[in-house]
């Protein structure tokens, strides 16, 4: 079974922080002030940031919002 991460555990991941909800808050808020998105080629444990406009135009993966996941 393929497990899924949200954006807060991502962007946690990529600053190789332990997962906490007000840092990952706080990474987030700091990587969409310069307009990036955490996201992944085709391996969720390997989040990369990169430019907004780039992830439809090269294809890549978002992770789901925390609160999406509990919808």
């Amino acid at each position: 079974m393929k497990e899924t991460f949200t954006r807060e555990q991502a962007i946690c991941m990529f600053y190789h922080q332990p997962y906490e909800k007000e840092k990952a808050k706080d990474l987030l808020k700091s990587v969409e002030n310069i307009y990036t998105e955490v996201c992944y080629k085709d391996d969720a444990m390997k989040p990369f940031l990169c430019p907004v406009e780039d992830v439809i135009t090269f294809g890549y993966h978002q992770y789901p919002l925390e609160d999406d996941l509990h919808a």
